[in-house]
């Protein structure tokens, strides 16, 4: 076992939240239609932002890249035997959100790849464009 995972908790999900994917799509859709457009919480995600790189800032937990007149929010999660990514996007009513029990870096690829195949932007600047979004992150987390 890994430093992140005992025994008995290599079973359970991570960080305490334990939903199904179902539960987990219902939730972001919530956020991306009710919560997110509240003129408070615009307020807040634009004068609160933490800037991280590549054009990407950090706030409310998420990873956010504007885009002409657009937010797209990511995160990803990871932990021995799961890696996890979502992504949503605004203007395109979007949520997308991946979630596996692999331990290995397959869902990087398949990630973006789904990206390439929606004709989605990856949610950094132009500079980064060529890392897969899930690297990116690993990065970001690893700093």
């Amino acid at each position: 076992m890994f430093a992140d995972q005992s025994v008995t908790s290599a079973t359970q999900g991570d960080g305490g939240v334990y939903l199904s994917a179902l539960e987990y799509h219902q939730w972001a859709n919530y956020l991306l239609h009710k919560r997110f457009p509240e003129a408070v919480i615009q307020d807040f995600l634009e004068t609160e932002r933490l800037p991280v790189k590549d054009g990407v800032s950090y706030n409310l937990g998420w990873f956010i890249y504007p885009l002409e007149g657009n937010r797209l929010f990511f995160h990803s999660g990871e932990s021995t035997g799961f890696h996890n990514i979502v992504y949503l996007d605004q203007q395109k009513d979007l949520v997308i959100t991946l979630f596996s029990n692999r331990d290995d870096l397959l869902i990087a690829d398949a990630f973006d790849a789904l990206l390439a195949v929606l004709k989605l932007p990856k949610p950094m600047g132009p500079s980064a464009q060529n890392k897969s979004v899930f690297g990116w992150l690993n990065a970001v987390y690893a700093n």
